[in-house]
């Protein structure tokens, strides 16, 4: 499915967009693994290609609360948006 390519202009700003384009000039599509450890959570976002482009690592706490603990950018290219 295509997806238009358009900086976020909204608030808030997202946390991560890629503004990568296909070979069909569209916008790069993706999915997220998520791999549930115990009380933790691990979100490997990869593209279309099958690079993993992101990596989030959540903790349920004692109190229920879930909190990231880390968040990980896996590619080196400028057009791959990401908050640290």
């Amino acid at each position: 499915m295509p997806v238009e390519r358009e900086r976020p202009s909204h608030a808030p700003e997202p946390v991560f967009y890629d503004f990568r384009a296909a070979t069909n000039g569209f916008g790069v599509n993706g999915f997220v693994n998520l791999t549930f450890q115990g009380r933790g959570l691990v979100a490997d976002y990869l593209d279309m290609d099958g690079t993993e482009v992101l990596r989030e690592k959540f903790i349920a706490g004692q109190d229920g609360v879930v909190r990231l603990e880390s968040r990980e950018k896996l590619i080196d290219n400028l057009d791959f948006q990401c908050v640290k």
